[in-house]
């Protein structure tokens, strides 16, 4: 199995909190049209400052995939530091494409508190 680096940086909002907090990256494949989205890597980066505006450098390791695969990144900064979401939580919203084989940089991911 090739292993890339997928690279980019976390946006926090205008009105996210002072604090530390778990942030998760997710690549799923989005190619499945009726059923939930496999998850192809994970990133967890568990004391994660967060504040208003920031920006947050991530890195992570993913596996190339099949040209026919379509990938997307999803993040979630969670405040309590549990994997569900809840009350205060950072989630990205857009879709963030990745390419599926190769080094990918300079992605930006947006989160908004839900």
């Amino acid at each position: 199995m090739v292993m890339r680096r997928i690279s980019g940086t976390v946006v926090m909002p205008p009105d996210a909190p002072v604090t530390t907090a778990a942030m998760v990256l997710e690549l799923r494949d989005t190619s499945w049209a009726d059923a939930q989205a496999p998850q192809i890597a994970v990133a967890s980066f568990p004391d994660t400052a967060v504040s208003p505006g920031r920006r947050q450098h991530f890195a992570m390791q993913a596996p190339e995939t099949s040209s026919h695969q379509q990938l997307s990144l999803q993040c979630q900064i969670s405040l309590a530091g549990s994997q569900q979401l809840g009350a205060g939580d950072l989630v990205s919203v857009e879709s963030i494409p990745v390419a599926s084989a190769g080094d990918v940089t300079g992605l930006t991911v947006r989160v908004v508190a839900v």
